[in-house]
């Protein structure tokens, strides 16, 4: 059966190898398969002409919510060139809107829900014959009704196969990552109950863990078949067992020159806290942390269980051990409160966070991804705008509302001058001779530093109770004037 895997085009700025497809090409092993990664390389033109040229009884796609009007697009394309072609979707988004998709879309055939290693073996060897007798699989009977299945488990006892990708080396370019670098996972799924997250909905708060024996051959065939230099660990949250670091560390400190990042909940870091050492030992160069928020009622609406005070220990604890810190924060929901951006911003500032790696993330709101039990509560309420799978939703609170009006202003009118102003400011720096000249604009790039923190704090207090709202519009005039006196300082530099 010649089959066609596809990685849709995506909003990640991260660009490594689907691990998820990784896995499926490893179980698809003894079967034609070809992969297009499409958010490595948006090739549409050599996807069709595959199309032309081959047969595809198959074709295979890994679906999230922001992706899926893309990827109705591409099927759309392949029906025209290939009609008898089956259409598969797979991923967390497919998993839970199982039912609403097979319904509204005849143009998709099947739905694998969970873990799809496993069902689409037995989906090529049985060569569509059967499918009501493959566990997972969502599809439409002879009569047209749609069947729904029960989601899969995590089965984690296959091994990837990369062969079919772009090497890490390619991927690594794409990025320009300093050192070659390569995703791996160890293990599968989150016992967390995040309010707002598909993964730990579609794994039913369990976790499973993959063997140490092919943890081990993975990362030594990543380093000496494809001279990798850094892991980024791709589980959910990788701290999630200390015996599991301290197991996975213990073979990290066999390479000298080996780096990582991972990622880990805030619980997680302070379970791991003893193990920091050895963490940063085995070459751990960044823990990614999702706390979400620092106002305890929204962190409490998100169902993190954690508090404020855990969310500064850990902030204080990573540097103190010599890890940095990657925050993940989504700081707009549809019920945030002022008060609540108030503490959350005060949490950047009492821990020196207001720097220029922290801004993206208070240009973040919050997806409902169907499953969650944030979005069954937004259903309830009646607050969700649904729009052909395009999520919208309204802020509970107009002063909210507003507010993240000149937060989107900033982020896609005032935030790419910031980013352009600094950039030229250091070129134009190391070419000037004269002190004062150079001192001149080292003034500009540090007021640049914190620049986009002390615009959100300015306006975020003129809806607070004590100020007048409308002083807003001429906080944004304000830093408007600022960036056209550094622009044009930049336009009076010539360079000779």
């Amino acid at each position: 059966m010649n089959i066609v895997l596809i990685n849709p085009k995506g909003y990640d700025y991260r660009c490594t190898m689907p691990m998820g497809l990784a896995y499926i090409a490893g179980a698809l092993r003894d079967h034609c398969v070809k992969i297009f990664d499409l958010h490595y390389n948006y090739d549409i033109a050599a996807l069709l002409d595959y199309f032309l040229q081959i047969d595809v009884a198959l074709a295979g796609f890994s679906v999230y919510g922001d992706t899926f009007l893309d990827v109705l697009k591409t099927i759309g394309q392949i029906k025209r060139i290939s009609p008898s072609t089956r259409i598969l979707l797979g991923g967390h988004y497919a998993t839970e809107s199982a039912d609403e998709i097979l319904n509204h879309y005849k143009e998709i055939d099947i739905i694998v829900r969970g873990a799809g290693e496993h069902a689409m073996q037995r989906i090529a060897t049985s060569n569509f014959n059967d499918i009501a007798s493959i566990p997972g699989i969502c599809y439409r009977d002879q009569n047209e009704m749609v069947i729904i299945a029960k989601s899969l488990c995590m089965p984690i006892d296959i091994y990837p196969d990369r062969t079919k990708f772009p090497t890490p080396t390619q991927y690594s370019l794409k990025t320009n990552a300093q050192q070659v670098t390569a995703a791996i996972i160890t293990g599968r799924g989150c016992i967390n109950d995040c309010s707002f997250c598909a993964i730990s909905q579609s794994t039913e708060r369990k976790w499973k863990r993959r063997s140490y024996e092919d943890i081990e051959q993975e990362i030594q065939e990543l380093y000496e078949q494809y001279d990798v230099r850094h892991l980024y660990f791709f589980d959910a949250d990788f701290l999630l067992s200390p015996q599991h670091v301290k197991r996975v560390c213990a073979m990290l400190q066999k390479y000298g020159d080996l780096t990582f990042t991972c990622t880990g909940c805030v619980n997680s870091v302070l379970r791991c806290k003893f193990l920091l050492d050895d963490l940063r030992n085995a070459g751990c160069m960044g823990i990614e942390v999702g706390i979400e928020s620092a106002a305890q009622t929204q962190l409490d609406r998100y169902n993190k269980h954690i508090s404020v005070s855990d969310i500064d220990a850990v902030t204080r604890l990573l540097p103190e051990h010599g890890i940095p810190i990657e925050i993940d924060l989504i700081p707009f929901d549809p019920y945030v409160t002022i008060d609540e951006l108030q503490e959350t911003l005060c949490f950047f500032y009492r821990n020196t966070l207001t720097t220029p790696e922290y801004e993206d993330r208070w240009f973040i709101t919050l997806s409902l991804y169907p499953g969650t039990e944030y979005k069954s509560m937004m259903q309830k309420a009646q607050q969700i705008r649904d729009g052909s799978h395009n999520i919208y939703w309204d802020f509970y609170h107009k002063k909210s509302a507003d507010y993240y009006r000149y937060v989107y202003y900033y982020e896609n009118v005032l935030w790419p001058r910031v980013k352009f102003i600094r950039m030229r400011a250091s070129s134009i720096i190391h070419k000037i001779v004269n002190m004062q000249d150079r001192i001149h604009y080292y003034r500009i790039l540090s007021v640049l530093k914190s620049i986009t923190f002390d615009y959100l704090r300015d306006v975020l207090y003129c809806f607070t109770e004590d100020s007048i709202q409308a002083h807003a519009h001429l906080k944004v005039r304000e830093y408007t004037r600022l960036l056209d006196n550094y622009e044009d300082a930049l336009r009076s530099y010539v360079d000779v």
